[in-house]
């Protein structure tokens, strides 16, 4: 066997006899099977869960309706009551979140208070900031004499489908997949980078520390001992 076989085979049998390369390698897919198991579970309940949310309207903007289509959040509206004291109230009703819209001009920019027990979910907090921005829009419409539904009919909503052209024929493309793809890729190439090469970091240091590259430097030529710490711990993973 060559002098770089030797050095390969050393790295690779070294690492993979190792009790924490048994463990690593059982345990490590697990981990990660179960982290995104998790992440799905998670967002399938957080999908058909609604969250109550109570709303005290002085501005009038709002209605039964309002979130009517609404899977993610469940209004309930308050009256005679202030933002002062239904903050404190609002929890022990069973709410999870409490919003007030207090009297503003139409014309606007404004800015509305969401008190809530934990941080809101994204999906919640996108989903009340867009039942108030169709309110806003549907009342500003009405001010200039337009009515909303008409306005509904003239607005479009136009969709891109891309189609490669290639030699074997037109095919559907996909920017998200392909830029998920790529992502992926990359973040893999550079976790491979700082993984591995920490290891034969690690494997230089380790000889040193032994006294042993005098010997290795002597009986082998720097480029086959790095080629065969890179070929060798490569391998492993």
């Amino acid at each position: 066997m060559s002098k770089t076989g030797l050095i390969i085979s050393r790295e690779y049998f070294t690492r993979v006899k190792k009790k924490s390369f048994l463990l690593t390698t059982i345990l490590v897919p697990i981990v990660i099977i179960g982290f995104y198991a998790a992440i799905i579970a998670i967002s399938l309940k957080g999908g058909t869960d609604q969250t109550s949310v109570s709303v005290l309207d002085e501005s009038g903007i709002l209605n039964d309706s309002s979130a009517a289509n609404n899977k993610s959040i469940k209004l309930s509206f308050i009256k005679n009551e202030t933002e002062e004291s239904f903050t404190k109230k609002y929890k022990g009703q069973g709410y999870k979140a409490f919003l007030y819209i207090p009297k503003f001009n139409i014309d606007s920019a404004p800015k509305f208070i969401v008190h809530s027990q934990n941080s809101l979910s994204l999906g919640t907090s996108s989903a009340l900031e867009k039942m108030l921005n169709k309110a806003i829009e549907n009342k500003r419409l009405q001010a200039k004499g337009i009515d909303p539904a008409v306005f509904k009919t003239i607005t479009a909503n136009v969709q891109l489908e891309n189609t490669i052209d290639s030699k074997e024929g037109g095919k559907k493309g996909s920017a998200g997949v392909a830029y998920a793809v790529s992502f992926l890729c990359g973040f893999l190439i550079y976790m491979m980078m700082i993984i591995y090469g920490t290891q034969v970091m690690r494997g230089v240091m380790e000889e040193k520390t032994n006294r042993i590259a005098e010997v290795i430097v002597s009986s082998v030529k720097p480029f086959q001992l790095m080629l065969g710490k890179i070929i060798g711990i490569g391998a492993v993973g």
